[in-house]
């Protein structure tokens, strides 16, 4: 019964986005308006998108300390579980991860799951740390320098905050518990493999940010520090329990939101939101199309069991 009620309530959430978008902006002049984007724009938009699809490949194949001959495998785990991610509410993408880890490495769940983890916790993070900056720079600029030695000096604590995790979880009377703090143990005590996670989640977003926001700018006209504060803040709603189907619904709510607090109107924001909301889809969709083509012509399957 809970499961048809999760599942009608995401049905009417699609749904009244869809209505919702018809009536206030119709879906006609969200089309024009994204045709009228110069396909070289374009273009070098999805380029952006697609890069930061490869450093996600790169943080994976670091973590797990893969070799170099497995990057395509890697490329196509990582635009694969993306997408399951965008398409599955509450989160329920993330089990492609440990799946598609374990199919095509024969690594244990437990151990990719560990590194997922981490790699959620420095998303989070850097995330919220940009945020923070961005505020800070716009509205309080004396602040922006303490505020960057704090986060400086978090990340550069992540080893000894992973450890704290590692011995709390240590103290939980499951086996599997126990397993990610051993894993987790393992990743803090690598320094130079964690500031390379580390900086690599930085470029993450640093170009996935980037690239919304100039889309944001071309699509609708939106400021660039509304478009940047509305990103976050509907990144963060993906978190929540219950979406329309691709995240639709909650994702719109959460742009129109954190650009309310900028001073943009209603319906540019949702305009916005509803436009880059089909690129990340289009985007998503695309990059798992030419991470499984490569797959196919390259398939590397390596089976070390760790």
């Amino acid at each position: 019964m809970k499961k048809i009620l999760f599942y009608l309530a995401s049905f009417l959430i699609f749904i009244a986005t869809i209505y919702i978008t018809e009536k206030n902006i119709g879906w006609r002049t969200i089309i024009v308006s994204l045709a009228d984007i110069p396909l070289q724009t374009l273009s070098g938009l999805v380029a952006l998108s697609i890069l930061n699809y490869v450093l996600r490949m790169w943080r994976i194949r670091w973590s797990l300390q893969l070799p170099s001959n497995a990057s395509v495998t890697v490329f196509y785990i990582t635009t694969s579980h993306n997408l399951w991610n965008i398409l599955m509410p509450m989160r329920l993408g993330e089990a492609s991860f440990p799946l598609l880890i374990k199919q095509h490495f024969a690594i244990d769940y437990v151990t990719s799951s560990s590194h997922l983890l981490l790699f959620r916790l420095l998303d989070l993070a850097v995330l919220l740390s940009i945020f923070v900056l961005t505020l800070c720079l716009v509205t309080v600029p004396m602040m922006f320098i303490p505020c960057l030695v704090v986060i400086t000096l978090m990340f550069w604590a992540a080893p000894y905050l992973l450890s704290l995790i590692s011995v709390t979880l240590k103290k939980t009377q499951f086996s599997v518990g126990q397993r990610v703090a051993l894993a987790l143990e393992q990743l803090s005590g690598n320094q130079h493999q964690l500031a390379l996670i580390s900086i690599t989640t930085w470029g993450i977003w640093a170009l996935k940010l980037l690239a919304f926001v100039l889309f944001c700018i071309f699509a609708s006209g939106l400021p660039a520090f509304d478009a940047l504060m509305s990103i976050i803040i509907a990144d963060l709603s993906s978190i929540l329990p219950i979406h329309g189907f691709a995240g639709t619904g909650t994702f719109e709510g959460a742009f129109v939101l954190g650009g309310l607090q900028t001073g943009a109107t209603t319906d540019a924001l949702l305009q916005a939101a509803v436009q880059l909301h089909l690129y990340l889809i289009f985007v998503a969709t695309l990059a798992t199309f030419i991470g499984y083509c490569l797959h196919l012509m390259v398939p590397t399957t390596l089976k070390t069991a760790k």
